[in-house]
């Protein structure tokens, strides 16, 4: 019985070790941007990705958010009720990245990853020309299942 307790306990712990990001609940993981790590929120679902980063007065020096799509397509993003300045990095199936561009807030201007990806990244504003990212960079990352 108590090592059935002591067993109990422990995966409690594990599933409940930051897995889930405590302002949006979405699982959260550690993403690695040509050598530099990025805590990132994963939207995969329409409604999360609809609402994005919507809302947030700030982001963590190193944390972002990485939308999921099932298949390559032209992104196109905006900042509309978004408060923090952002880079994107649109990323292609291998994780190579494609495109960067930077994103003033609360704005309705469009930016394109001008051509087909599968991912997404946020990030603030200033982070890549910061860590020397660049396109053609890989960008490494395991998904959770959904």
């Amino acid at each position: 019985m108590r090592w059935g307790l002591f067993l109990l306990a422990g995966v409690l712990m594990v599933v409940g070790c930051g897995s889930k990001h405590p302002d949006s609940g979405l699982p959260v993981i550690t993403i690695d941007v040509a050598g530099h790590k990025v805590k990132s929120e994963v939207a995969r679902g329409v409604d999360e990705q609809a609402r994005g980063l919507m809302y947030r007065r700030d982001l963590g020096k190193n944390e972002g958010m990485i939308f999921v799509y099932e298949e390559d397509r032209v992104l196109t993003f905006w900042m509309k009720n978004t408060f923090v300045p952002l880079d994107i990095l649109y990323l292609q199936a291998d994780g190579t990245v494609a495109t960067i561009k930077q994103m003033n807030p609360q704005t309705t201007r469009t930016h394109s990853s001008e051509v087909p990806v599968r991912y997404a990244l946020e990030v603030n504003q200033g982070w890549c020309e910061a860590n020397g990212v660049k396109p053609g960079d890989k960008v490494v990352f395991e998904l959770p299942t959904p």
